[in-house]
């Protein structure tokens, strides 16, 4: 048995055991092995990739983990803080920077991704300046379709077609081949957005997108400061009926000398005298809990703000449960 037959057997069984005690996503799997035997070159690049279905699909990759990237590292927040501060102003002017913006990123970032990231930002700088969302979203998902037809890697379509050219004998697309005409269909399509298309949009008075308000969350939240003499002061969240009943969570635990800020608890958490909890349940429940456990409730103002209820750790949304869920 050759050195090369022995490491594909161990990593097939290893890969065998892995998927069966599901340490890791199958999918994930799948591409450690593959970089193995690329980077160990027991296949070439082009053999790795065989197995799928395009080499575009490397790229369309490559793109979506650049994204990733920028949003890891903090580009997008810091994106987020100076678009808050440009999108201040008429409608026009707002809407005309973020076609703009969004429509000059895709070119040269994936669309799908650059959409998705200025989705995010959109909707957290909405909770600190008044924008109505649904004259936004749409002309944004427009500006990135028409700023990707300007390049190569706009578009994961661009890059199909042009592998695909390539592999029935044509010449693949240069990067920069369609940008004059990309360019022409992106700004007949910005003029058409801010002169007609965003007449079209819904301009209703009532937002219906404050949850808190259209399932009453307010009714079921609570704020307490945790007293020194609490039998939860010291222990862990998995310690505590937080954790064994269903009908009782904490949302958020605020330590006023971290500043005001609080952060979403997982089951470790050690719960401390003077804690501030943000708690979910039944009001009989939440009765119960203040008087076994010496509990002080605060004033139910300041539970009626989502935007408390939506940070990084924590959001509230709609979900359809699917039949076959």
């Amino acid at each position: 048995m050759t050195f090369e037959i022995a490491v594909l057997f161990l990593l097939i069984i290893s890969m065998i055991v892995v998927m069966a005690l599901e340490i890791l996503p199958t999918d994930t799997i799948a591409l450690v092995v593959m970089t193995v035997l690329i980077v160990g070159g027991f296949v070439s690049p082009a053999e790795g990739i065989a197995g799928l279905s395009n080499p575009a699909v490397v790229t369309i990759l490559c793109l979506m983990m650049l994204t990733f990237g920028l949003e890891s590292s903090g580009v997008i927040s810091a994106m987020g803080k100076y678009l808050k501060r440009l999108l201040i102003g008429s409608e026009w002017k707002t809407l005309l920077i973020l076609l703009v913006i969004v429509g000059s990123c895709s070119a040269l970032i994936s669309t799908t991704a650059i959409v998705i990231v200025f989705m995010r930002i959109l909707i957290k700088v909405s909770k600190k300046i008044p924008l109505k969302l649904r004259r936004y979203l749409m002309p944004l998902s427009f500006a990135g379709i028409l700023g990707g037809s300007c390049t190569l890697v706009g578009t994961s379509t661009n890059l199909l077609v042009s592998a695909i050219a390539k592999d029935y004998g044509l010449r693949a697309f240069g990067m920069f081949e369609f940008t004059p005409l990309g360019i022409c269909f992106f700004m007949v399509g910005l003029v058409y957005l801010l002169v007609i298309g965003r007449f079209w949009l819904p301009d209703d008075k009532k937002d219906h997108t404050d949850l808190t308000e259209v399932y009453a969350i307010e009714d079921y939240l609570t704020e307490v400061v945790v007293g020194p003499h609490s039998r939860l002061v010291g222990k862990q969240v998995k310690e505590t009926l937080f954790f064994t009943n269903n009908d009782l969570d904490i949302i958020e635990i605020r330590r006023p000398r971290n500043g005001p800020k609080g952060q979403f608890p997982d089951e470790t958490t050690v719960i401390q005298a003077g804690d501030i909890l943000l708690i979910k349940g039944t009001a009989e429940q939440l009765a119960k809990l203040r008087k076994h456990n010496d509990l002080k409730p605060l004033p139910r103002q300041s539970v009626k703000d989502e935007a408390r209820l939506n940070t990084d750790d924590l959001a509230i949304c709609e979900i359809i449960v699917k039949p076959n869920s």
